[in-house]
């Protein structure tokens, strides 16, 4: 089912499509190809967050769901050199470039390409030289319900080489009270990658061992007080080849994350707050409303020779699958 969600400034139309299977129904904005909900059979709230009203997508809400990228994550300066050649990304923090500024794909409408009762089909072409970055990208997600899994799989094609990386910036709150307090989460990951001051990546991997990154057996996920997360797990071998996540609530609701990429970025969402701008519970969220839970390849990865390379080229296309598999607790309360 597709439906008009509402315009933008120029007039642009932002359409809102429904699928839906057995037990999962979503709801998505070609506003950035945006998971603008997401909810159980069962359970009676929703566990992402998002809002209805177009506005607020524009505003504080503008990652929430969304596709971030062609590079997600933060790039050093803005700056990359791709085949000798210098390019300049635009920076909208200090040092850096996030999500590839304002001409990010999160801020872009995406064409509703195809849509079925439980898949839809996005597509968006980005020209040479947009967000500072060479060639021309084809770019295509399908999500797709298939029992109790949402699947996203990307595939961007090129005619010159150029980076990408490609990831869904959905908020997750299982508990469905605004706040990933009570959450238990674990992370298949030895090491983090070690951050500056900035949040950029030195080029080092922590380990985890005696610290709160420390995931590897599912615990209790507390963020605050000295405790922030806002950094790349590195995924090992167990988990990119089985389950890199598990995220687990007080009510029942487990949801569990596969992947092809090498990293997920965790990100408390300790510095979120939507103001004036209401998200599915009727009101704003706040510091710590939920958990950002993004597959991605490392970040600031053109920059750093040991990182596993994001560029790709004429006839070696990219590709993403990332699985988010829910399951319910019969003996706990949803």
């Amino acid at each position: 089912m597709t439906e008009i969600f509402g315009r933008l400034p120029d007039g642009q139309r932002v359409e809102r499509v429904t699928i839906s299977g057995d037990h999962l129904m979503a709801r998505f904005l070609t506003y950035g190809a945006t998971l603008q909900d997401l909810r159980l059979k069962g359970v009676a709230h929703p566990l992402t967050l998002g809002s209805d009203h177009l506005a607020a997508y524009l505003d504080e809400l503008r990652y929430f769901g969304a596709l971030v990228g062609p590079v997600a994550n933060r790039v050093t300066c803005g700056r990359m050199t791709i085949t000798g050649r210098a390019h300049q990304m635009a920076l909208n923090e200090p040092a850096a470039s996030l999500h590839s500024g304002p001409e990010g794909l999160h801020n872009r409408v995406w064409q509703l390409a195809d849509h079925g009762t439980d898949y839809v089909l996005f597509a968006i072409t980005l020209q040479d030289g947009e967000c500072g970055l060479p060639g021309r990208r084809d770019i295509r997600a399908r999500y797709r319900i298939a029992d109790m899994a949402l699947i996203l799989e990307i595939e961007v094609g090129t005619d010159a080489e150029t980076p990408i990386n490609i990831a869904n910036h959905s908020y997750w709150d299982l508990n469905g009270r605004g706040s990933i307090a009570g959450h238990r989460m674990m992370v298949t990951a030895d090491h983090i990658l070690e951050t500056d001051t900035t949040l950029l990546p030195t080029g080092r991997l922590s380990p985890v061992k005696d610290t709160h990154f420390d995931l590897r057996e599912l615990a209790g996920f507390h963020a605050g007080q000295g405790r922030r997360y806002d950094d790349c797990y590195v995924l090992s071998r167990a988990g990119r080849e089985g389950t890199a996540l598990v995220l687990a609530g007080e009510r029942g609701v487990t949801l569990s994350i596969r992947t092809t990429e090498p990293g997920l970025q965790v990100f408390d969402a300790g510095g979120v707050a939507t103001g004036r701008f209401a998200g599915h519970s009727g009101r704003p969220y706040g510091p710590y409303c939920g958990i950002a839970l993004e597959a991605q390849g490392f970040p600031d990865a053109p920059n750093h020779a040991d990182f596993p390379s994001i560029i790709i080229a004429p006839g070696s296309p990219y590709r993403q699958e990332t699985r988010w598999q829910f399951k319910t607790s019969p003996d706990q309360p949803s």
